[in-house]
């Protein structure tokens, strides 16, 4: 694995078939690479091949979306915001095709498989903060993830006593907006649609702790109401 076609020619793990789509696909996979004195390390892999996505500067043929991911994830590591650390990134033009390699969140699940029931009331109190606050220092930033479901927020540290910490994967779709109140209202309504087993007092602690706030304003109220309707909705 000394170059870029070593690489893409490696056979992985893929976690399902490739997404396929007029004429290029992407996919992603696990590798297990293991040193001389026996250590396994994990890599999450992703390929893909005509599979850009258009945009402003590149309104023709798109851009690599893995490109955008690289960016995404490298702007996040020098804003110390909790996502996967980027170990290698490569383009073929020739090719048109495009390689990006992660290390793996060891000891990190998502928070869709956590049944908060399980837990403790302060450690349900403890994840939910920590879940919230972490968005909202990612929101900081200025960027608005633009699929924050519970698959893609990563926790280590759930139900064990200790502080929880959190991290965020997919970000190809991420972007920047200047609106503060966008980026709430879009990925909050996005990630409570898909928490189907929280009750209203998790929603509004998840909420409150965003907007670091105990009592909610009337325009707070208002941010709350229309998050909680964009989730509803069908």
């Amino acid at each position: 694995m000394t170059d870029f076609n070593a690489i893409w020619n490696r056979d992985i793990a893929w976690f399902e078939p490739p997404n396929e789509r007029r004429g290029g696909f992407s996919g992603v996979g696990k590798l297990l690479l293991r040193t001389e004195d026996g250590e396994n390390f994990i890599f999450f892999v992703k390929k893909q091949q005509n599979h850009g996505r258009k945009s402003w500067a590149h309104p023709v043929i798109g851009e690599p979306t893995f490109r955008r991911e690289f960016r995404n994830l490298t702007f996040l590591q020098k804003h110390n915001i909790g996502a996967p650390s980027v170990v290698y990134y490569a383009e073929s033009t020739s090719t048109n095709q495009a390689i990006l390699i992660t290390e793996n969140l060891t000891d990190f699940v998502p928070l869709d498989t956590i049944n908060l029931s399980q837990l403790q009331q302060a450690q349900q109190y403890d994840l939910v903060k920590k879940v919230a606050t972490e968005i909202k220092r990612f929101h900081d930033t200025g960027m608005v993830h633009r699929a924050l479901y519970p698959k893609h927020i990563f926790v280590k540290n759930a139900g064990t006593g200790i502080a929880p910490e959190v991290a965020l994967i997919d970000l190809e779709k991420a972007r920047f907006s200047p609106l503060a109140w966008y980026r709430a209202y879009f990925d909050l309504a996005a990630f409570l649609r898909h928490t189907v087993d929280w009750d209203d007092g998790r929603k509004l602690l998840l909420i409150k702790s965003y907007l670091e706030k105990i009592e909610l304003s009337f325009f707070d109220k208002l941010l709350f109401s229309m998050i909680t309707h964009r989730a509803n909705r069908v």
